[in-house]
């Protein structure tokens, strides 16, 4: 038996969940999966699935239920490794991000939107690459707001330097894509940072937050992301209670 995805729904009114759906089939094993939901009841679901021709290629598939039953799963890339897929909707859109590992040792985080009832066609965008490093990436996590203006994203994810992890941000428009990364946890080589959550407000500002240590002490951090001026603030550590 190859490992499965399944949804449940749950039915308000019956007070209980329907019948599992199998989204991936039995053929290839998948695992890990990430949902999200929009305002108009459509549902967006990622996940990492060994390739049918190859076992040792790890796609990344991504189905949608508009309200009456799943499209057929897309292959949003196909490559030697793949893996932590996360995905965030609002609008009809919706965004999905992963980390990935190529034949050539190319390390880098990448990502694909939907819109108009479609994935982005051609090749996954890669947002942040490197050569140098393996398992450069990791943790991957995306959050979408769309406005009058157009869609507006970030994405955040663990980077490892070779010496120690750290958390990198990217932000997204409609109109222009990924801008370049920025590290938004501290660069000190004795603070090992992971585990990073992202929440966007209605104006655009959005919220990071990822665990951090430091020898034998470990604490929560944040920064803000100010739409204004493009920055974020300063990690501060969120006080302990």
């Amino acid at each position: 038996m190859k490992n499965c995805i399944f949804v449940l729904f749950a039915l308000p009114l019956l007070a209980q969940f329907g019948s599992p759906a199998n989204l991936a089939g039995t053929t290839q094993s998948s695992i890990i999966s990430s949902i999200a939901f929009d305002e108009f009841g459509n549902v967006f679901a990622v996940w990492p699935q060994q390739s049918a021709t190859s076992g040792s290629t790890i796609n990344i598939v991504a189905s949608v239920y508009s309200g009456v039953t799943w499209s057929t799963p897309v292959v949003l890339i196909s490559s030697n490794k793949n893996s932590y897929p996360n995905i965030s909707a609002m609008s009809g859109y919706a965004i999905a991000v992963w980390a990935q590992a190529t034949t050539a040792n190319v390390q880098g985080i990448f990502s694909s939107s939907f819109s108009s009832g479609s994935w982005s066609s051609g090749a996954s965008t890669v947002i942040d690459s490197v050569t140098t490093v393996s398992n450069a990436y990791s943790q991957p996590k995306v959050a979408i707001n769309v406005t009058n203006s157009g869609v507006f994203g970030v994405a955040v994810w663990t980077y490892n330097t070779g010496v120690n992890t750290q958390i990198q941000a990217s932000t997204y428009t409609s109109l222009e894509g990924w801008d370049n990364p920025t590290t938004i946890s501290s660069t000190s080589t004795a603070i090992n940072a992971f585990a990073p959550q992202i929440q966007i407000y209605k104006n655009n500002t959005a919220v990071a937050t990822w665990s951090q240590t430091s020898g034998s002490s470990g604490y929560i951090q944040y920064s803000i992301y100010n739409p204004t001026t493009g920055l974020w603030t300063p990690s501060a550590a969120i006080p302990n209670q």
